[in-house]
């Protein structure tokens, strides 16, 4: 019986954190503690599997620094002040910081964190409500709710959990170094699991940049020609190529070998791109299946994924394996909420359907050249299960090492694509709908754009003027501003209570570059880029009365009520079954208007569901009109552009303060993800 080939792939990765000689946000440390030790860890446990582990440079170099004492993160300097000493600005910080992380899972299990949480919750803005020892109880908490399920079984981490309150200064510092010894011993760990052939290490360029619009932002208009381009094209393929040779650079130091497999960031790929990846050495990379989708004329939906692809250039052919985005996103967002042994008994199902229907369509045979892939983050899911995730991937890797019908593989072990399979063209996109909107799409990501091409440009016009050094380190100081991260938080698609210190890390490393190569700062770093204050709902304030054409007319809507559907766990995290924008609502004459705007247009099997909670309505959209269970409900289905829904309805009455949930059914994914919570329709 031939076994299909199941190849993982973690991302592990954070956006460079550093200003000065702090670490604005802890998340390299705590995600450290957390999650990057923990999983190679286990993995030993199982000695049979086989994964790859994706590791970015700019997360690398971030815990070496920690490992040297070079620098610290600002919740590091805030516990390590003697609580008895805080004044009350570092009171203040320290209640507005040391509360973020998952509430169900990581303090309502803990009942004096919970209950230093309760008291928090009120008495928001009154740091003298808490003593000194609630704030010493508090530091070491925070500390010590981050720590990995494997590092927790360590006597003395485990004796403080068991003691829970009245810590001493003694006990705060054993935590931090305690942070300081988990982190020292990752990456030894994951070259440890290199050379034992166990996992393959990928990497992705150096700071994490989005490869093709560093190399043209004019290929957005390839990807997804409604976005339109920037006021000035960014252009800069020798950066793209730099970021690529530095962390190859940076890898054979850590490791003593090469890469061969790589993560574009965020999956990210085009022409170009996969040229330049080839040219350096890399022999396999992976991007989602939506990406497989757009560039093959022969797709067949849930078949063609299954199998490598090779990518014809000048240095052979390069790999390509495409994201099965169902289980990935499975993993990812759903199965959090699931009992973990009904999980992996949904995945494994899940995995062998796969491998019936590849028998079924090519024969067993086709076994040896098929490839399964799952590829997801390696950190930001699990703070959402239950003790961050230890019992599902247990249970997981246990039916995986002892499974007669699966093999793990690393992206190295995987066979060559066949010839049927060998392509020279590939459709320029991300994992994320395939296109990069994400990084470009909004009028914010536009304006950074905009601030880094002056900035990269004023390099080039100085650089005969000036030190070779000091065009190096503005050079080093642009790479940084390339990152992808900086991007994702502007715009409104995604929100985090540490939002905005993603503006003030992108402008800090634009002014970096300005001081480098002495030039005066513009005036358009002195004020913040993100304008956008992320509300999920705001309330009609007087009628509407939008004209039905082709077009949207904005200030049509400027009195509609407005709601966000929050369907993923994390800013941080973006799930390809999220295609719902915004939803807008007001009264027309008579009417309730409903109007929702899309991340995509619908697919054939895509639908949104609109669910009354007394279940007396149920609005069903779907790609070529709408179905309703109640027909009082009157619906007229105006219109559907490209990526905007228009409802009408004649019976209101239905609408006012009427609470509904929302659910979405993707067709790149076969299963809904339910709205957290329940929204009103209030006027």
């Amino acid at each position: 019986m031939k076994k299909l080939k199941l190849a993982f792939l973690w991302h592990q990765h954070q956006p460079y954190y550093k200003i000065e000689d702090e670490f604005i946000l802890p998340w390299v440390r705590f995600h450290g503690v957390k999650d990057y030790y923990d999983l190679p860890i286990l993995l030993k446990e199982y000695p049979k599997l086989k994964q790859t582990i994706n590791l970015v440079p700019s997360l690398l170099i971030q815990i070496e620094d920690y490992i040297s004492g070079k620098c610290k993160d600002k919740v590091q300097i805030l516990t390590e002040v003697k609580a008895i000493d805080l004044n009350y600005t570092q009171k203040k910080e320290i209640l507005h910081q040391f509360f973020v992380c998952n509430y169900d899972n990581m303090i309502a299990p803990y009942p004096r964190y919970k209950e230093l949480y309760e008291k928090y919750q009120n008495n928001l803005n009154n740091a003298n409500e808490f003593s000194s020892e609630e704030f010493l109880d508090l530091q070491v908490w925070y500390n010590l709710t981050w720590i990995g399920e494997i590092s927790k079984l360590n006597t003395e981490i485990s004796y403080l959990f068991e003691k829970g309150r009245h810590f001493t200064e003694e006990d705060k510092l054993s935590v931090l170094e305690h942070h300081l010894d988990i982190l020292s011993k990752i990456i030894p760990l994951y070259k440890e699991l290199q050379e034992s052939g166990q996992i393959e290490v990928s990497c992705s360029p150096f700071f994490h940049p989005i490869l093709p619009l560093v190399c043209d932002t004019n290929i957005a208009l390839e990807s997804n020609s409604n976005r339109g381009a920037i006021e000035h094209r960014f252009a800069f393929p020798q950066d793209a190529e730099a970021q690529i040779k530095m962390s190859n650079d940076y890898y054979y130091k850590i490791f003593g070998v090469n890469p061969k497999s790589y993560w574009s960031s965020e999956g990210c790929v085009s022409n170009q791109v996969v040229n330049m990846l080839a040219e350096n050495g890399i022999e396999n990379i992976a991007t989602d299946e939506q990406i497989l989708s757009r560039s093959v004329s022969n797709y067949q939906e849930n078949n063609s994924k299954f199998f490598p692809y090779g990518y014809s250039t000048n240095n052979g052919n390069l790999n390509i394996f495409f994201r099965d985005t169902e289980i990935s996103d499975k993993i990812g967002f759903l199965y959090s909420n699931w009992n973990e042994f009904d999980a992996v008994n949904d995945m494994m199902q899940a995995i062998e359907s796969k491998r019936n229907r590849i028998i079924d369509l090519y024969g067993e045979d086709h076994l040896d050249y098929s490839v399964l892939t799952i590829i997801l983050d390696g950190e930001n899911c699990w703070e959402f299960y239950r003790n961050n995730g230890i019992f599902f991937l247990k249970n997981l890797f246990e039916r995986l090492e002892n499974s007669e019908i699966i093999e793990t593989i690393r992206l190295i072990d995987s066979p060559q694509a066949i010839e049927q399979n060998i392509i020279s063209n590939i459709h320029p996109g991300s994992w994320i709908n395939a296109n990069f909107d994400i990084w470009i799409g909004h009028h914010e990501d536009k304006t950074a754009w905009n601030i880094l091409r002056n900035a990269r440009q004023a390099i080039e016009y100085n650089r005969n003027s000036i030190y070779i050094e000091k065009v190096k380190q503005a050079l080093y100081f642009a790479y940084i501003a390339e990152g992808s991260d900086w991007f994702w938080w502007f715009g409104d698609e995604h929100n985090a209570p540490n939002r905005f210190d993603f503006d003030t890390l992108f402008k800090y490393y634009i002014r970096k570059i300005y001081e480098s190569i002495n030039v005066e700062i513009p005036e358009e770093l002195h004020k913040p880029i993100m304008q956008i204050d992320l509300k999920e709902r705001k309330l009609p304030s007087s009628e509407i009365y939008p004209y039905f054409d082709y077009y949207i007319r904005e200030e049509q809507w400027e009195n509609a009520g407005m709601i966000v559907p929050k369907l993923s766990n994390s800013g941080a995290m973006h799930t390809s079954g999220e295609f719902i924008d915004i939803l807008y609502y007001g009264k027309t004459n008579d009417c309730f208007t409903l109007r929702i705007d899309l991340k995509n247009r619908l697919k054939s099997n895509d639908k949104i569901e609109i669910r009354s909670v007394s279940a007396k309505y149920i609005i069903t959209i779907e790609n070529q009109g709408v179905r309703i269970n109640y027909e009082e409900l009157h619906i007229q289905f105006r219109y559907l552009f490209s990526d905007v829904i228009l409802l009408e309805v004649k019976n209101i009455d239905l609408f006012y303060n009427s609470e509904f949930n929302i659910t979405t059914n993707c067709q790149n994914t076969k299963y809904t993800y339910p709205e957290r919570g329940t929204y009103k329709f209030e006027f």
